[in-house]
Formats: structure tokens, sequence, C-alpha cells
């Protein structure tokens, strides 16, 4: 119980001096990702205790790319839109990427083998 409060305490600090990916809250929390997205699922008003709905505290201020991925970025607002997501890559982009590693890779490949 004392962690928890400990934990909350950080999450409300954090979201209250700015905007965070879930994996930053989580570390500044130091807690698991099971117990963070847990939290979020709370706060950002989907169920409460027993299955019952509750207020939105927080909303998906924008998204940002994390890698491969497209990861929500948090912050405080009481019954605030979400942002919307960005829709998915068109093969088109699929394809580019794909060449672009694939050139990278060649690339690497040619400086291993030419002696310097």
């Amino acid at each position: 119980m004392t962690i928890d409060c400990i934990a909350l305490k950080k999450l409300i600090w954090a979201l209250n001096n700015g905007n965070y990916k879930q994996k930053t809250l989580q570390q500044i929390c130091g807690l698991s990702n099971a117990s963070m997205a847990r939290w979020m699922k709370m706060l950002r008003g989907r169920v409460g205790r027993g299955g019952k709905p509750i207020e939105r505290l927080i909303y998906i201020e924008s998204w940002t790319k994390s890698g491969n991925q497209t990861v929500p970025v948090y912050t405080w607002g009481i019954e605030t839109p979400d942002a919307p997501r960005p829709p998915p890559m068109t093969p088109k982009q699929y394809n580019e990427r794909a060449r672009i590693k694939y050139k990278l890779k060649q690339q690497t490949a040619a400086q291993k083998e030419s002696p310097n």
C-alpha cells in the first residue's frame, strides 16, 4: 500500500510537470509495465474498481514514434478528448523502409569487406 502511495505521488508530480510516454512514467514511478498499464486504464476513465465507469483524469495529448511503434504521450486533463491516432503505414511506406534497411545492410557489409 505504501509503495502505491509513493508511486501515485510521483505520477501526479510527473504529469503536473510535463507530458510523458507510459514507459517514461513507468520508470519515474518505479512500477512494472502491467501495473502502469492498469493505472493508465483507470486514470483514462475506462473502468474503475468494481467495473464502474469513472471520470477521465488523463488524456492522450499527442502520439510519438518510439522505434517502429507509435506510442501515446499522456498529460492531465479532465474529460478532455484524446488526440487522434495517426493512420497506419501504407504498403508504399513499408516498402520504402525495407529498401532503406536493405541498402544500409549492403553498405555495412561492403565496409567490412574492404580493408582500410
